[in-house]
Protein backbone atom coordinates (compact mmCIF):
# COMPACT_ATOMS: atom_id res chain seq x y z
CA UNK A 1 0.00 0.00 0.00
CA UNK A 2 3.04 2.07 0.62
CA UNK A 3 3.10 1.99 -3.34
CA UNK A 4 -0.03 3.61 -3.83
CA UNK A 5 0.16 6.27 -1.59
CA UNK A 6 3.37 7.00 -3.45
CA UNK A 7 1.44 7.28 -6.35
CA UNK A 8 -1.32 9.14 -5.03
CA UNK A 9 1.60 11.63 -3.73
CA UNK A 10 2.75 11.97 -7.64
CA UNK A 11 -0.42 12.31 -9.04
CA UNK A 12 -1.72 15.56 -6.83
CA UNK A 13 2.14 16.68 -7.38
CA UNK A 14 0.82 16.97 -11.32
CA UNK A 15 -2.16 18.67 -10.70
CA UNK A 16 -1.15 21.27 -8.38
CA UNK A 17 1.52 22.14 -11.78
CA UNK A 18 -0.94 21.65 -14.20
CA UNK A 19 -4.26 20.72 -13.75
CA UNK A 20 -5.05 22.93 -10.95
CA UNK A 21 -8.25 24.51 -13.19
CA UNK A 22 -11.15 23.97 -10.19
CA UNK A 23 -12.80 21.62 -12.41
CA UNK A 24 -13.34 17.45 -11.50
CA UNK A 25 -9.64 15.56 -13.27
CA UNK A 26 -12.60 13.44 -15.27
CA UNK A 27 -13.93 16.01 -16.64
CA UNK A 28 -10.54 17.28 -17.86
CA UNK A 29 -9.68 14.01 -18.91
CA UNK A 30 -13.10 13.52 -20.92
CA UNK A 31 -13.52 16.76 -21.98
CA UNK A 32 -16.65 19.29 -20.75
CA UNK A 33 -19.43 17.67 -22.74
CA UNK A 34 -17.68 14.42 -23.81
CA UNK A 35 -17.49 14.97 -27.77
CA UNK A 36 -14.57 16.63 -28.18
CA UNK A 37 -11.34 14.44 -29.32
CA UNK A 38 -8.84 14.15 -26.52
CA UNK A 39 -5.20 16.40 -26.46
CA UNK A 40 -1.83 14.68 -26.70
CA UNK A 41 -1.64 15.59 -22.97
CA UNK A 42 -4.89 14.37 -22.19
CA UNK A 43 -4.76 11.04 -24.04
CA UNK A 44 -1.42 10.97 -21.73
CA UNK A 45 -3.00 11.35 -18.29
CA UNK A 46 -5.52 8.87 -19.76
CA UNK A 47 -3.67 6.41 -19.26
CA UNK A 48 -1.99 7.17 -16.48
CA UNK A 49 -5.00 6.67 -14.48
CA UNK A 50 -5.75 3.71 -16.29
CA UNK A 51 -2.33 2.05 -15.01
CA UNK A 52 -3.19 4.01 -11.50
CA UNK A 53 -6.23 2.53 -11.28
CA UNK A 54 -4.88 -1.40 -12.12
CA UNK A 55 -2.09 -0.82 -9.75
CA UNK A 56 -4.65 -0.02 -7.10
CA UNK A 57 -7.10 -3.11 -7.83
CA UNK A 58 -4.12 -5.19 -8.49
CA UNK A 59 -3.11 -4.17 -5.01
CA UNK A 60 -6.15 -4.67 -3.63
CA UNK A 61 -6.11 -8.44 -4.84
CA UNK A 62 -2.72 -9.32 -3.02
CA UNK A 63 -3.71 -7.52 -0.18
CA UNK A 64 -6.90 -9.48 0.17
CA UNK A 65 -4.73 -13.02 -0.98
CA UNK A 66 -2.15 -12.86 1.80
CA UNK A 67 -4.81 -12.03 4.15
CA UNK A 68 -6.97 -15.73 2.86
CA UNK A 69 -3.04 -17.26 2.72
CA UNK A 70 -2.87 -16.24 6.36
CA UNK A 71 -5.95 -17.49 7.48
CA UNK A 72 -5.31 -20.87 5.96
CA UNK A 73 -1.84 -21.35 8.34
CA UNK A 74 -2.30 -22.13 11.67
CA UNK A 75 -1.41 -20.03 14.31
CA UNK A 76 1.72 -19.19 15.29
CA UNK A 77 4.05 -17.97 17.49
CA UNK A 78 4.55 -13.88 16.95
CA UNK A 79 7.91 -13.48 15.08
CA UNK A 80 10.01 -10.03 15.03
CA UNK A 81 9.09 -8.23 12.15
CA UNK A 82 12.54 -8.18 9.57
CA UNK A 83 13.32 -5.54 7.72
CA UNK A 84 12.63 -5.66 4.31
CA UNK A 85 15.84 -5.62 2.10
CA UNK A 86 13.79 -4.27 -0.90
CA UNK A 87 12.68 -1.11 0.65
CA UNK A 88 15.26 1.23 -0.51
CA UNK A 89 15.02 -0.07 -4.37
CA UNK A 90 11.89 0.84 -4.34
CA UNK A 91 12.37 4.92 -3.74
CA UNK A 92 14.79 4.09 -6.56
CA UNK A 93 12.94 3.06 -9.55
CA UNK A 94 9.86 5.74 -8.45
CA UNK A 95 12.74 8.22 -9.47
CA UNK A 96 14.49 6.81 -12.22
CA UNK A 97 12.34 4.68 -14.25
CA UNK A 98 9.91 6.30 -16.81
CA UNK A 99 6.05 6.28 -15.29
CA UNK A 100 5.11 3.45 -17.88
CA UNK A 101 6.99 1.10 -16.06
CA UNK A 102 5.75 2.04 -12.28
CA UNK A 103 3.90 -0.51 -12.46
CA UNK A 104 5.82 -3.51 -13.18
CA UNK A 105 8.75 -2.19 -10.88
CA UNK A 106 5.59 -2.10 -8.21
CA UNK A 107 4.17 -5.35 -9.37
CA UNK A 108 8.10 -7.29 -8.64
CA UNK A 109 8.34 -5.79 -5.57
CA UNK A 110 4.99 -6.63 -4.39
CA UNK A 111 5.48 -10.41 -5.58
CA UNK A 112 8.72 -10.10 -3.73
CA UNK A 113 7.27 -9.12 -1.01
CA UNK A 114 4.80 -11.70 -0.88
CA UNK A 115 7.43 -14.40 -1.31
CA UNK A 116 9.23 -13.28 1.96
CA UNK A 117 5.97 -13.10 3.82
CA UNK A 118 5.06 -16.46 2.47
CA UNK A 119 8.35 -17.80 3.61
CA UNK A 120 8.31 -16.35 6.78
CA UNK A 121 4.73 -18.12 7.19
CA UNK A 122 6.09 -21.54 6.24
CA UNK A 123 8.30 -21.05 8.98
CA UNK A 124 6.36 -19.84 11.60
CA UNK A 125 4.43 -22.93 10.62
CA UNK A 126 6.72 -25.19 10.82
CA UNK A 127 7.59 -23.83 14.23
CA UNK A 128 4.02 -24.11 15.32
CA UNK A 129 3.36 -27.49 14.15
CA UNK A 130 6.54 -28.52 16.48
CA UNK A 131 5.23 -27.17 18.90
CA UNK A 132 1.79 -28.70 18.47
CA UNK A 133 3.69 -31.63 18.43
CA UNK A 134 5.77 -31.29 21.70
CA UNK A 135 2.15 -30.19 23.71
CA UNK A 136 0.20 -33.12 22.41
CA UNK A 137 3.02 -35.61 23.66
CA UNK A 138 3.57 -33.63 26.99
CA UNK A 139 -0.61 -34.28 27.08
CA UNK A 140 -0.39 -37.80 26.03
CA UNK A 141 2.28 -38.53 29.54
CA UNK A 142 -0.32 -38.38 32.05
CA UNK A 143 -2.56 -40.72 30.18
CA UNK A 144 -0.24 -43.54 30.07
CA UNK A 145 0.29 -43.27 33.53
CA UNK A 146 -2.57 -43.04 34.20
CA UNK A 147 -3.31 -46.17 32.33
CA UNK A 148 -0.45 -47.43 34.64
CA UNK A 149 -2.00 -46.83 37.84
CA UNK A 150 -4.94 -48.31 36.67
CA UNK A 151 -3.83 -51.74 36.08
CA UNK A 152 -5.23 -54.35 38.35
CA UNK A 153 -2.58 -56.23 40.34
CA UNK A 154 -3.31 -59.59 41.94
CA UNK A 155 -3.56 -59.35 45.51
CA UNK A 156 -0.90 -61.01 47.24
CA UNK A 157 -1.19 -64.00 49.07
CA UNK A 158 -0.38 -64.69 52.86
CA UNK A 159 3.18 -65.08 53.56
CA UNK A 160 4.63 -68.42 54.66
CA UNK A 161 6.48 -68.07 57.88
CA UNK A 162 7.52 -70.61 60.49
CA UNK A 163 8.30 -68.98 63.99
CA UNK A 164 8.74 -71.95 66.10
CA UNK A 165 7.88 -75.24 66.63
CA UNK A 166 7.62 -77.66 69.80
CA UNK A 167 8.65 -79.12 71.46
CA UNK A 168 11.73 -76.71 71.67
CA UNK A 169 14.23 -79.57 72.32
CA UNK A 170 14.01 -82.64 70.39
CA UNK A 171 15.57 -85.88 70.98
CA UNK A 172 16.22 -88.49 68.57
CA UNK A 173 14.90 -91.33 69.99
CA UNK A 174 14.19 -93.82 67.51
CA UNK A 175 10.63 -92.75 67.82
CA UNK A 176 7.39 -91.42 65.75
CA UNK A 177 6.40 -87.96 67.23
CA UNK A 178 4.18 -85.10 66.91
CA UNK A 179 5.89 -81.88 66.65
CA UNK A 180 3.94 -78.76 66.14
CA UNK A 181 4.82 -75.73 64.10
CA UNK A 182 3.51 -72.43 64.88
CA UNK A 183 3.72 -69.75 62.33
CA UNK A 184 1.66 -68.10 59.91
CA UNK A 185 0.01 -69.05 56.23
CA UNK A 186 -0.22 -72.93 56.42
CA UNK A 187 -3.05 -73.53 53.95
CA UNK A 188 -3.54 -77.00 52.35
CA UNK A 189 -2.62 -78.54 50.08
CA UNK A 190 1.11 -78.85 51.77
CA UNK A 191 4.58 -80.44 51.39
CA UNK A 192 6.90 -81.29 53.86
CA UNK A 193 10.32 -82.28 53.56
CA UNK A 194 12.91 -83.09 55.99
CA UNK A 195 16.68 -83.04 55.62
CA UNK A 196 19.09 -84.25 57.65
CA UNK A 197 22.72 -84.86 57.56
CA UNK A 198 23.83 -81.83 56.00
CA UNK A 199 20.96 -82.26 53.72
CA UNK A 200 22.41 -85.70 52.09
CA UNK A 201 19.41 -87.29 53.28
CA UNK A 202 15.63 -86.32 52.83
CA UNK A 203 12.32 -87.43 52.93
CA UNK A 204 9.08 -85.89 51.50
CA UNK A 205 6.42 -86.88 54.34
CA UNK A 206 3.56 -88.95 53.51
CA UNK A 207 -0.10 -86.96 53.73
CA UNK A 208 -1.67 -88.58 56.67
CA UNK A 209 1.60 -86.92 58.42
CA UNK A 210 0.89 -83.71 57.72
CA UNK A 211 -2.13 -82.10 59.79
CA UNK A 212 -3.39 -78.42 58.92
CA UNK A 213 -4.96 -77.67 62.11
CA UNK A 214 -5.31 -73.49 61.32
CA UNK A 215 -3.64 -71.45 59.20
CA UNK A 216 -1.04 -70.52 61.91
CA UNK A 217 -0.79 -73.79 63.44
CA UNK A 218 0.54 -77.58 62.21
CA UNK A 219 1.50 -80.98 63.33
CA UNK A 220 3.67 -83.40 61.57
CA UNK A 221 4.29 -86.99 62.66
CA UNK A 222 7.72 -87.75 62.07
CA UNK A 223 10.39 -89.87 63.35
CA UNK A 224 13.86 -88.64 63.93
CA UNK A 225 16.05 -91.16 64.41
CA UNK A 226 18.29 -91.93 66.87
CA UNK A 227 21.34 -90.31 66.02
CA UNK A 228 22.21 -86.26 66.84
CA UNK A 229 22.11 -84.43 63.88
CA UNK A 230 21.41 -80.95 62.01
CA UNK A 231 17.21 -80.90 60.28
CA UNK A 232 15.54 -78.50 58.06
CA UNK A 233 11.96 -78.25 57.39
CA UNK A 234 10.84 -77.37 54.22
CA UNK A 235 7.13 -76.94 54.07
CA UNK A 236 5.87 -75.66 50.60
CA UNK A 237 2.40 -74.58 49.09
CA UNK A 238 1.56 -76.94 46.28
CA UNK A 239 -0.92 -74.36 44.21
CA UNK A 240 1.66 -71.23 44.69
CA UNK A 241 5.43 -70.46 45.16
CA UNK A 242 4.99 -69.95 48.78
CA UNK A 243 7.23 -71.80 51.14
CA UNK A 244 9.25 -71.66 54.38
CA UNK A 245 12.47 -72.86 56.04
CA UNK A 246 13.15 -73.72 59.53
CA UNK A 247 16.66 -75.20 60.67
CA UNK A 248 16.45 -77.19 64.24
CA UNK A 249 18.56 -79.24 66.01
CA UNK A 250 17.87 -82.87 67.18
CA UNK A 251 20.06 -83.82 70.32
CA UNK A 252 21.31 -87.79 71.67
CA UNK A 253 18.65 -89.44 73.36
CA UNK A 254 19.73 -89.99 77.52
CA UNK A 255 21.97 -93.30 77.89
CA UNK A 256 19.86 -95.63 79.89
CA UNK A 257 21.31 -99.12 78.93
CA UNK A 258 24.11 -99.34 82.19
CA UNK A 259 25.56 -103.09 83.41
CA UNK A 260 25.32 -103.80 87.17
CA UNK A 261 28.01 -105.62 88.44
CA UNK A 262 27.52 -106.82 91.98
CA UNK A 263 30.02 -108.00 94.32
CA UNK A 264 29.47 -109.95 97.52
CA UNK A 265 31.12 -107.53 100.39
CA UNK A 266 31.11 -108.68 103.93
CA UNK A 267 31.31 -105.38 105.96
CA UNK A 268 30.24 -105.15 110.05
CA UNK A 269 28.25 -103.00 110.86
CA UNK A 270 27.59 -101.99 113.95
CA UNK A 271 23.83 -101.83 114.71
CA UNK A 272 22.65 -104.28 112.16
CA UNK A 273 25.34 -107.29 110.57
CA UNK A 274 24.41 -108.61 107.22
CA UNK A 275 25.11 -109.10 103.67
CA UNK A 276 25.31 -106.05 101.34
CA UNK A 277 26.19 -105.47 97.16
CA UNK A 278 28.93 -103.04 96.05
CA UNK A 279 27.19 -101.91 92.77
CA UNK A 280 29.65 -100.12 90.43
CA UNK A 281 28.21 -98.74 86.93
CA UNK A 282 30.18 -99.59 84.53
CA UNK A 283 29.08 -97.21 81.12
CA UNK A 284 28.98 -99.64 77.79
CA UNK A 285 29.48 -98.45 74.22
CA UNK A 286 26.62 -97.47 71.65
CA UNK A 287 27.48 -100.88 70.14
CA UNK A 288 27.72 -102.83 73.04
CA UNK A 289 24.10 -101.72 74.25
CA UNK A 290 22.90 -102.79 70.68
CA UNK A 291 24.16 -106.01 70.63
CA UNK A 292 22.93 -106.65 74.50
CA UNK A 293 19.51 -105.34 73.46
CA UNK A 294 19.08 -107.68 70.58
CA UNK A 295 20.20 -110.76 71.72
CA UNK A 296 17.97 -110.13 74.83
CA UNK A 297 15.08 -109.62 72.12
CA UNK A 298 16.27 -112.66 70.13
CA UNK A 299 15.76 -114.69 73.30
CA UNK A 300 12.61 -113.27 74.61
CA UNK A 301 11.14 -114.22 71.04
CA UNK A 302 12.62 -117.65 71.05
CA UNK A 303 10.55 -117.99 75.01
CA UNK A 304 7.23 -116.93 72.68
CA UNK A 305 6.95 -113.63 74.16
CA UNK A 306 6.10 -111.19 71.38
CA UNK A 307 4.85 -108.44 73.47
CA UNK A 308 8.13 -107.93 75.23
CA UNK A 309 10.21 -108.97 72.49
CA UNK A 310 8.45 -105.92 70.41
CA UNK A 311 9.81 -103.56 73.11
CA UNK A 312 13.22 -104.79 73.27
CA UNK A 313 13.59 -104.49 69.17
CA UNK A 314 12.01 -100.92 69.14
CA UNK A 315 14.91 -100.40 72.48
CA UNK A 316 17.08 -101.29 69.84
CA UNK A 317 16.12 -99.67 66.63
CA UNK A 318 16.09 -96.24 69.10
CA UNK A 319 20.14 -96.94 69.72
CA UNK A 320 20.54 -97.73 66.40
CA UNK A 321 18.34 -96.39 63.49
CA UNK A 322 19.82 -98.33 60.69
CA UNK A 323 19.91 -101.82 62.65
CA UNK A 324 17.97 -103.99 59.78
CA UNK A 325 17.56 -107.03 61.53
CA UNK A 326 15.88 -105.95 63.90
CA UNK A 327 13.68 -103.55 62.12
CA UNK A 328 12.84 -106.69 59.61
CA UNK A 329 12.20 -108.97 62.93
CA UNK A 330 9.93 -106.25 63.95
CA UNK A 331 7.96 -105.79 60.78
CA UNK A 332 7.35 -109.14 60.77
CA UNK A 333 6.04 -109.28 64.14
CA UNK A 334 3.87 -107.02 63.53
CA UNK A 335 2.61 -108.14 60.29
CA UNK A 336 1.79 -111.34 61.78
CA UNK A 337 -0.18 -109.43 64.77
CA UNK A 338 -2.05 -107.82 61.84
CA UNK A 339 -0.81 -104.40 62.98
CA UNK A 340 -0.14 -103.14 59.25
CA UNK A 341 -0.37 -99.62 60.10
CA UNK A 342 2.58 -99.86 62.27
CA UNK A 343 4.48 -102.60 60.14
CA UNK A 344 3.85 -100.01 57.20
CA UNK A 345 5.83 -97.50 59.38
CA UNK A 346 8.78 -99.37 60.25
CA UNK A 347 9.34 -101.06 56.34
CA UNK A 348 8.65 -97.67 54.56
CA UNK A 349 11.87 -96.23 56.59
CA UNK A 350 13.58 -99.73 55.69
CA UNK A 351 13.04 -99.19 52.21
CA UNK A 352 14.38 -95.61 52.62
CA UNK A 353 17.45 -96.82 54.57
CA UNK A 354 18.45 -99.93 52.38
CA UNK A 355 16.97 -99.70 49.51
CA UNK A 356 18.96 -102.66 47.92
CA UNK A 357 17.55 -104.57 49.98
CA UNK A 358 13.63 -106.19 48.65
CA UNK A 359 12.80 -107.75 52.22
CA UNK A 360 10.98 -104.93 52.62
CA UNK A 361 9.35 -104.01 49.46
CA UNK A 362 7.99 -107.63 49.76
CA UNK A 363 6.68 -107.25 53.26
CA UNK A 364 5.07 -104.44 52.40
CA UNK A 365 3.11 -106.16 49.11
CA UNK A 366 2.53 -108.93 51.46
CA UNK A 367 0.45 -106.50 53.62
CA UNK A 368 -1.30 -104.80 50.83
CA UNK A 369 -2.17 -108.40 49.84
CA UNK A 370 -3.94 -109.17 52.59
CA UNK A 371 -5.93 -106.44 52.70
CA UNK A 372 -6.79 -107.06 48.75
CA UNK A 373 -4.95 -104.61 47.27
CA UNK A 374 -3.47 -106.76 44.41
CA UNK A 375 -3.07 -103.75 42.31
CA UNK A 376 -0.60 -101.51 44.74
CA UNK A 377 1.00 -105.07 45.66
CA UNK A 378 1.54 -105.44 42.02
CA UNK A 379 3.48 -102.14 41.88
CA UNK A 380 5.34 -102.31 44.68
CA UNK A 381 6.77 -105.51 43.42
CA UNK A 382 7.41 -104.42 40.04
CA UNK A 383 8.99 -101.56 41.16
CA UNK A 384 12.55 -103.22 41.53
CA UNK A 385 14.05 -106.12 39.93
CA UNK A 386 15.95 -108.15 41.95
CA UNK A 387 18.31 -111.38 41.02
CA UNK A 388 15.59 -114.38 40.96
CA UNK A 389 18.54 -116.97 42.60
CA UNK A 390 18.33 -114.87 46.04
CA UNK A 391 14.90 -113.88 45.58
CA UNK A 392 12.89 -116.37 44.59
CA UNK A 393 10.14 -115.52 47.02
CA UNK A 394 9.88 -112.29 45.79
CA UNK A 395 9.44 -113.46 42.26
CA UNK A 396 6.39 -116.28 43.18
CA UNK A 397 4.32 -114.10 44.67
CA UNK A 398 4.61 -111.95 41.74
CA UNK A 399 3.73 -114.60 39.77
CA UNK A 400 1.23 -115.63 42.22
CA UNK A 401 -0.35 -112.47 41.28
CA UNK A 402 -0.36 -111.74 38.28
CA UNK A 403 -1.85 -114.97 37.99
CA UNK A 404 -4.86 -114.01 40.38
CA UNK A 405 -5.43 -110.60 38.05
CA UNK A 406 -5.72 -112.98 34.97
CA UNK A 407 -2.42 -111.78 33.72
CA UNK A 408 -1.47 -115.17 32.24
CA UNK A 409 1.21 -113.87 29.82
CA UNK A 410 3.11 -112.09 32.70
CA UNK A 411 2.74 -115.59 35.26
CA UNK A 412 4.29 -117.79 32.75
CA UNK A 413 7.28 -115.49 32.28
CA UNK A 414 7.81 -115.23 35.93
CA UNK A 415 7.48 -118.91 36.44
CA UNK A 416 9.62 -120.09 33.60
CA UNK A 417 12.30 -117.68 35.23
CA UNK A 418 11.93 -119.34 38.41
CA UNK A 419 11.74 -122.80 36.92
CA UNK A 420 15.24 -122.25 34.88
CA UNK A 421 16.84 -121.16 38.33
CA UNK A 422 14.57 -124.23 40.58
CA UNK A 423 13.63 -126.75 38.08
CA UNK A 424 12.60 -129.17 40.40
CA UNK A 425 9.55 -127.19 42.36
CA UNK A 426 6.54 -129.12 41.73
CA UNK A 427 4.46 -125.84 42.88
CA UNK A 428 5.92 -123.84 40.34
CA UNK A 429 5.47 -126.44 37.15
CA UNK A 430 1.63 -126.07 38.55
CA UNK A 431 1.71 -122.71 38.27
CA UNK A 432 2.89 -122.95 34.71
CA UNK A 433 0.72 -125.51 33.47
CA UNK A 434 -2.58 -123.12 34.54
CA UNK A 435 -1.04 -119.93 32.88
CA UNK A 436 0.05 -121.64 29.82
CA UNK A 437 -3.74 -123.54 29.79
CA UNK A 438 -5.35 -120.30 29.89
CA UNK A 439 -3.21 -118.83 26.93
CA UNK A 440 -4.47 -121.88 24.61
CA UNK A 441 -0.88 -123.35 24.55
CA UNK A 442 -2.18 -126.64 25.90
CA UNK A 443 1.21 -128.60 24.64
CA UNK A 444 3.14 -126.69 26.65
CA UNK A 445 0.49 -127.05 29.24
CA UNK A 446 0.52 -130.84 29.66
CA UNK A 447 3.93 -130.80 29.29
CA UNK A 448 4.22 -128.18 32.32
CA UNK A 449 1.57 -130.77 34.09
CA UNK A 450 3.50 -133.64 33.39
CA UNK A 451 6.41 -131.95 35.43
CA UNK A 452 4.56 -131.43 37.94
CA UNK A 453 3.61 -134.80 38.56
CA UNK A 454 7.14 -136.17 38.35
CA UNK A 455 8.88 -133.37 41.00
CA UNK A 456 8.51 -134.20 44.26
CA UNK A 457 6.08 -132.22 47.03
CA UNK A 458 2.75 -132.14 45.82
CA UNK A 459 -0.18 -132.82 48.19
CA UNK A 460 -2.70 -135.92 47.04
CA UNK A 461 -5.37 -133.29 46.26
CA UNK A 462 -3.34 -130.92 44.04
CA UNK A 463 -2.05 -134.53 42.16
CA UNK A 464 -5.76 -135.06 41.25
CA UNK A 465 -6.06 -131.27 40.55
CA UNK A 466 -3.58 -131.43 37.82
CA UNK A 467 -4.67 -135.18 36.51
CA UNK A 468 -8.33 -133.56 35.84
CA UNK A 469 -6.66 -130.48 34.13
CA UNK A 470 -5.09 -133.12 31.84
CA UNK A 471 -7.62 -135.07 30.68
CA UNK A 472 -9.63 -131.52 29.73
CA UNK A 473 -6.30 -130.89 27.88
CA UNK A 474 -6.41 -134.05 26.26
CA UNK A 475 -10.05 -134.45 25.78
CA UNK A 476 -10.39 -131.09 23.56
Amino acid sequence: MSVINQMLKDLEQRRAQGFDNGTDMLDDLAGADGSENLEPSSKKSFWLLLGLLLIIVLGIGLFFGQVWQQKKLPVAFPVAEKPTPHAPVKSIVVETVPEREVALVENEAVATESEVALVESEMVATESELALDISSSAKQVPSVQNEIVEVSTPKPQEEMVISAILPSQLMATGLREIITIHGSGFINPLKVTMEWNDGRAFKDLEPWQIKVISKTELQLHVNLGTSPDEWRMIIAQLDSENRAEYQFSVTAAAKESTEIVNEKVNEKVSDVKESVFNKKQIALTKDEQVRLAYAEASNTLQQGNTTKAKKLLRKVLLLDFTHIQARKTLASLLFREQQYDEAIEVLDLGRIQHPEDVTFTLLLARIHTERGQDPVAVNLLESVNPDVASNSDFYALLAALYQRSAQYKKAAVVYEKLLRVYPGRAVWWMGLGLSLQSTERKQDALSAYKRALSAQGLTVELKRFIQKRMQILQQG
